[in-house]
């Protein structure tokens, strides 16, 4: 997303649920009388914070923000969710706007919904910019009549992804348009017919009493200590605090740090700390289970989106499951445990600096697109193959002697090989392995490296000295760009198979719609592709293996057999066959010679069936898509290609790898181009094109195109 103004949106929400102190009238529900989950604002609105986790601000008319605000404090990071409900028609804005949202709960709103009533957006989205707002995804604005959007207020940029949710067409959507210069990137539209839905939980939340072996861990969630399983559970919704003496009414669990083996944490928590707030190292080991030196094992809930900063670190925590829920990981959350293995999902974005540095992990899976922190895996010692995929980004470390370099591996000793994944092309990352003593080898399978840092720089890539061998593919652009950083040396070098050509072709095997074909040619086809992926996983493969392996799956899809159609049955009373009308049962007579009538009794005459000719028809299979064309928009790729004579339509293929393994999707369009929407922001895309032709009542399909990559806005 582009860099914006940041508009005056949060800050006249925390000025409408904040208002004038006298004007408040609040419900005490906290145990030491100082949380507040409910109130008044002026005359004529009143604000909830509901067991949801959502702000409701309900009322009429104009909300002026100013006054007092010591309640949002209270709220700083537990708020998921702010509504405004209809009726309200504008939140103006005041002078103390700034000083409000600095200390609102819009760190961790994920989204903001606003009336069809609002007039005005003045105030309402002030400063949610990527620091405090970075969790802010949609903001849904069902008013149609926002004529003036110039006099918002900002002063950083929207988070990555966010969306803006209007009626296409609206006065709204062309001042957001022509206001804040949003444009198609940015906006999605409400349908039409769509009513801002209703809210129905007003109920305030209610702050857990403070006990020996219970109490509040956040405004929604609570905490339970079982002294003979030595067990602390959670529960409730929302966030779950850990961090400091300010909000020591919620973190009333650690007294139980030394005892607790086993943590259970409930469906319904979404967070346990955030991420990126805390930046010095003494609040980076002051996390909610920091220092719990007799953890075994935890349980984490179906429901939970961030680990923040310093969450586990220098626990005991031997192993973890993270539910596919979990996006980001904070810096330092798991650094000093004895975590050994670790899986990732896919659905994992983001990890903090120092996240699990120092750690006894023996392997990783990461997975393209991830942002990875700086000294992610400092001193993982144990650690010995790692594989870079591609679209990575890479932030820069600090503590540790580090320089603020990346040092995404530094001293990992026990490292020895290093896989580089095809489609990496940029990898410009200060001392990646710098100290690691123990590698020896390093693996480019992609043959477009662009750069990588020199062993000159203060922080190289590689330490020079380790004699690595590098495998490389012959004459590509890798091998010029590692020769150019001064890594390559004929002692060194060892050329890989080029293995592009292999992996489109099992890519494009895979993707036949093999049902037409007989099961012994297909079963030929399936065979040539196993042996081919066997041949992809052999580090040692030759060229010629690799070159064998392709002309099999070319020879296998090329003696593809269809499968014979089925004999037609003809019906011998069908009146269109005239040896089967009723005109000609009889023999035909010279019109000079008289019937000669009939002195037997009738016969019937069994007509024979006609069995129409065979007719084999042979269908030219279209001709190969060529001129495959992206041009990247936010979260769209509009695809363009050549069209073919002939062809019906056209099938385009897109994924997130050259293999079309990862986020595969499939479209079938009649014209030579299409718009592929909902994709990921900044990820690279590859994409395929084949033609159809429709004959004998099914799909004839040519060729995929030459594969086409692009990355996304």
């Amino acid at each position: 997303m582009k860099t914006k103004r940041i508009i005056s949106l949060l800050a006249s929400l925390a000025m409408m649920v904040t208002a004038v102190t006298g004007a408040m009238t609040v419900s005490v529900v906290s145990a030491a009388d100082d949380y507040v989950t409910s109130g008044k604002i002026g005359e004529n609105a009143s604000w909830v914070v509901n067991t949801d986790d959502v702000l409701v601000i309900s009322g009429q008319g104009d909300i002026n923000g100013s006054g007092g605000w010591s309640w949002s404090s209270n709220f700083n990071y537990h708020i998921a969710e702010v509504v405004v409900e209809d009726g309200i028609t504008s939140v103006t804005n005041t002078t103390y706007s700034r000083e409000l949202i600095s200390g609102t709960s819009c760190k961790s709103v994920s989204k903001i919904t606003l009336p069809p009533s609002l007039t005005k957006l003045q105030g309402c989205l002030d400063r949610i910019g990527v620091f405090r707002g970075r969790h802010l995804k949609d903001i849904y604005i069902y008013s149609k009549n926002i004529t003036d959007a110039a006099s918002v207020k900002g002063d950083g940029i929207y988070p990555e992804g966010m969306t803006w949710h209007v009626y296409k067409d609206s006065e709204t959507d062309k001042s957001l348009r022509n206001d804040l210069g949003l444009n198609d990137e940015d906006i999605e539209y409400i349908p039409a017919n769509e009513k801002m839905p209703a809210i129905t939980n007003k109920t305030p939340a209610q702050v857990e009493p403070l006990t020996n072996t219970s109490g509040p861990a956040g405004i929604t969630s609570k905490w339970e200590w079982n002294e003979s399983s030595k067990t602390l559970t959670f529960s409730g919704a929302g966030y779950i605090y850990g961090y400091g003496d300010e909000t020591e009414n919620f973190t009333g669990y650690k007294k139980y740090s030394e005892k607790t083996e086993h943590i259970a944490i409930k469906s319904g928590i979404t967070s346990i700390g955030l991420y990126g707030f805390i930046q010095t190292d003494t609040y980076n080991y002051n996390g909610a289970f920091c220092n719990f030196t007799a953890l075994k094992d935890v349980e984490l809930p179906d429901t939970l989106r961030i680990i923040g900063d310093g969450v586990f670190g220098k626990s005991n925590l031997t192993k973890i499951e993270f539910p596919q829920t979990v996006e980001k990981i904070g810096r330092n959350a798991f650094s000093y445990t004895e975590l050994k293995e670790i899986s990732f999902s896919e659905n994992i974005k983001f990890m903090g600096q120092d996240a699990f540095s120092n750690t006894k992990l023996k392997s990783i899976n990461l997975h393209e697109g991830m942002f990875i922190g700086g000294g992610a895996f400092v001193s993982c010692e144990s650690l010995k193959e790692v594989t870079i995929p591609p679209n990575c980004s890479y932030g820069r470390a600090g503590g540790q002697g580090l320089g603020g370099f990346h040092h995404t591996f530094c001293y990992c000793t026990g490292l020895e090989k290093v896989i580089f994944e095809n489609g990496v092309t940029e990898l410009s990352v200060e001392g990646m392995f710098g100290g690691c003593t123990a590698l020896k080898a390093a693996y480019f399978y992609t043959a477009d490296l662009q750069s990588i840092g020199a062993v000159t720089s203060t922080a190289p890539t590689f330490e020079k000295n380790n004699n690595i061998t590098f495998h490389v593919v012959k004459d590509s652009t890798t091998e010029q760009t590692l020769k150019d950083a001064g890594y390559l040396t004929a002692d060194n070098t060892v050329y890989l198979a080029d293995t592009t050509a292999l992996e489109t072709a099992i890519s494009e095997a895979e993707a036949i719609e093999t049902d037409k074909y007989t099961d012994e040619s297909v079963s030929a086809l399936t065979k040539a592709i196993e042996n081919a992926k066997a041949v992809l996983e052999n580090l040692n493969a030759t060229q010629d293996e690799v070159d064998s392996a392709v002309k099999a799956i070319e020879d296998a899809k090329n003696a593809l057999a269809e499968k014979p159609d089925e004999p037609s049955s003809s019906d011998p009373s069908d009146s269109s066959d005239p040896s089967n009308s009723s005109d000609n049962n009889n023999q035909s007579q010279s019109p000079n010679t008289p019937a000669t009538p009939s002195t037997s009794a009738p016969t019937t005459a069994t007509p024979k069936p006609t069995t129409p000719p065979t007719v084999t028809t042979t269908v030219a299979k279209p001709a190969k898509v060529k001129s495959v064309k992206l041009k990247a928009k936010k979260k769209k790729l509009n695809v363009s290609w050549k069209k073919v004579s002939g062809a019906t339509g056209y099938e385009v293929m897109s994924a997130t790898n050259n293999k079309f393994t990862k986020n595969k999707k499939t479209v079938t369009v009649k014209k030579n181009k299409v718009t592929l929407k909902k994709l990921k922001p900044k990820k690279k895309y590859f994409v395929k094109v084949r033609a159809y032709k429709l004959a004998n009542g099914r799909k004839y399909f040519g060729k995929w195109s030459k594969v086409v990559k692009k990355k996304t806005k």
